[in-house]
């Protein structure tokens, strides 16, 4: 069972790549599919990371949470091959990801578009 983690800056095709390297047993885990992260309108697309919700929370904390939790549970469903599609910029960023592989049994890549 394999982690693959994508990182790089925005825009930079993580996403894409994670698409072109998966197949029917793969399970993609991007922070970018969180609901209401993104909007779209007359002017572009519209970023709502840094909106806080009632106790404060800014919804991109919220979504990294979100991914990980999917992430973990693709996991414990010994899914064969996950993808994580993220900035990544540096390696805190990435520690949660390192121990759900260590605890699960996963080997994990990283993927640099920088």
């Amino acid at each position: 069972m394999k982690l693959i983690i994508v990182r790089g800056l925005p825009s930079s095709g993580k996403t894409t790549l994670a698409s072109q390297l998966s197949n029917k047993k793969t399970v993609i885990c991007c922070t970018d599919d969180y609901e209401g992260l993104y909007s779209f309108d007359s002017n572009g697309v519209q970023f709502h990371g840094m909106d806080k919700d009632e106790h404060g929370i800014p919804m991109i904390a919220k979504a990294h949470t979100w991914n990980q939790s999917k992430c973990s549970l693709a996991m414990a469903c010994k899914t064969q091959t996950i993808i994580v599609p993220n900035t990544c910029v540096e390696r805190w960023e990435m520690e949660a990801y390192f121990q759900m592989a260590e605890k699960h049994g996963y080997s994990v890549t990283v993927v640099s578009l920088f």
